[in-house]
C-alpha cells in the first residue's frame, strides 16, 4: 500500500517537473531575448546626473523673465565666489549644461536669483557636491552655449546650430568599448574599425569648404547609449544623421558572405527620405570600394533608426567575418576610402535639397 502510494507521488512529481523543465526551456530564450532588448535600449537617464540633482525646479517658476535680455540667462553669483572659480561644463551630446562654484549655499532658489529666458531649458536643477554648487539645466534641444561671467552673475546665450551653420549633422561610430564591441573578429572588434572611418571622415569634414556643423555621437573608444546616440540627432535638428557599421555573418568563424548595405528607415515619407539617402550612400560606397553591392534594408527594427526625426542611413560597410573583406578593412586605405565615400554622399544629398 505504502509502495503504491509512493510510486503515485513519485509520478507525481516526475510529471510536475517535466512540465516546469518544458516551461522553462520554452520561456528561456524569450526571457534571454528581452534581457538583451533591455540592455541594448538601456536607459538614457543612466548616462546622465540626475542621481545628484536633489533639488529641482519649474524653469518658469525660478527664472524672472526680463525681456531686456534679449533671450539671454543671468545667473547671479554667491557674494563669496571669486568669478575666476567658476566652471562651466556644457555636454552637446546630453544637452545639459553644469555651472560650478564654491559655496556653502544649500538652496540656491531660494537666496540667488535668475533672470532672463526660460525659453530654452527643459528642467533645471541645484545641488551641492565636492564643497561646490552645481546648477545644471537640461537644455529643450542642442544649443551652442555662448558663456560670460561679468558682475557677480553669469550671463548664458543659447544658439540654435541651424543659426551658425549653413546645414547640420550626426555622425554616429557605431557600438562602443567591453560588451558593446559589436562584432569581433582576429582581435579587431567592430568598434575599432566604425571609430577609425569615423576619424579619417570628420579630417574631410573638417576640411570641407561648406559651412557645416558636424556633431559626433563618441570620437574614442567610449561607449554611448542608444537613447543618446538618437537624441543627439533629434535634438540637433541634424539634416542628416549617418551611423557606420561593420557586419559580421557568424561569431568568430570565416565566411564567403561578403559586401555593403545600407539600413534606412522605411516609415520616412518625406520628399528627402531616408531611404533615397540610404541609396546615395551605398551607391559611393559600392563604386569607391568596389565591394559586392547586397543592397538596402529597412530599418526600423533598429531603435536608432526608428527613432530617428531625420533623413538616417545606417551603412554596413564590410563583413568582418569574410577573411578578404576582413584584410581590406582593417587597412588604413581601405578606411580611407569608405571615409571618402560617405563625404561624398553627404555632399551629394546636400546638392539635392537634403
Amino acid at each position: 500500500m505504502i509502495e503504491k502510494k509512493i510510486l503515485k507521488w513519485s509520478s507525481v512529481i516526475m510529471l510536475f517537473v517535466m512540465v516546469a523543465t518544458i516551461g522553462f526551456l520554452y520561456y528561456f530564450p524569450k526571457i534571454q531575448q528581452s534581457y538583451s532588448v533591455v540592455e541594448d535600449l538601456e536607459d538614457e537617464s543612466t548616462q546622465k546626473d540626475d542621481g545628484n540633482m536633489k533639488n529641482a525646479a519649474n524653469p518658469e517658476d525660478v527664472v524672472q523673465n526680463l525681456e531686456s535680455l534679449e533671450g539671454k540667462l543671468k545667473l547671479e553669483l554667491p557674494e563669496d565666489v571669486i568669478t575666476s572659480t567658476v566652471t562651466i561644463k556644457s555636454d552637446l551630446l546630453t544637452q545639459m549644461v553644469y555651472i560650478s562654484f564654491p559655496t556653502e549655499c544649500l538652496d540656491y532658489f531660494s537666496n540667488y536669483s535668475l533672470q532672463g529666458s526660460s525659453d530654452y531649458i527643459a528642467s533645471i536643477s541645484y545641488y551641492n557636491e565636492d564643497g561646490k554648487g552645481v546648477m545644471a539645466m537640461q537644455m529643450s534641444q542642442l544649443y551652442e552655449i555662448e558663456k560670460e561671467i561679468k558682475d557677480q552673475s553669469v550671463y548664458l546665450s543659447f544658439i540654435d546650430p541651424h543659426d551658425i551653420y549653413d546645414k547640420v549633422i550626426v555622425v554616429d561610430a557605431g557600438h562602443g568599448t567591453g560588451s558593446k564591441g559589436g562584432a569581433s573578429m582576429a582581435g579587431v572588434d567592430e568598434a575599432e574599425l566604425n571609430l577609425e572611418i569615423v576619424l579619417k571622415l570628420k579630417k574631410l569634414l573638417d576640411e570641407c569648404d561648406m559651412n557645416i556643423g558636424v556633431y559626433y555621437t563618441r570620437l574614442d573608444e567610449g561607449d554611448v547609449s542608444l537613447q543618446a546616440r538618437a537624441q543627439l540627432a533629434n535634438a540637433a535638428n541634424a539634416d542628416l544623421f549617418i551611423s557606420v557599421h561593420n557586419n559580421a555573418y557568424t561569431s568568430n568563424a570565416w565566411s564567403y558572405i561578403n559586401g555593403t548595405s545600407v539600413l534606412y528607415s522605411q516609415s520616412d515619407d518625406s520628399e528627402h527620405n531616408s531611404q533615397h539617402f540610404a541609396e546615395i550612400c551605398l551607391d559611393h560606397l559600392v563604386s569607391t570600394l568596389g565591394s559586392n553591392r547586397r543592397g538596402l534594408v529597412e530599418g526600423d527594427s533598429k531603435y536608432i533608426i526608428r527613432t530617428a526625426e531625420c533623413p538616417v542611413a545606417l551603412v554596413e560597410i564590410g563583413y568582418m567575418t569574410n577573411k578578404k573583406e576582413f584584410n581590406k578593412l582593417i587597412s588604413d586605405e581601405y578606411q580611407q576610402k569608405a571615409a571618402q565615400a560617405i563625404y561624398d554622399s553627404i555632399m551629394q544629398a546636400f546638392e539635392e535639397g537634403y
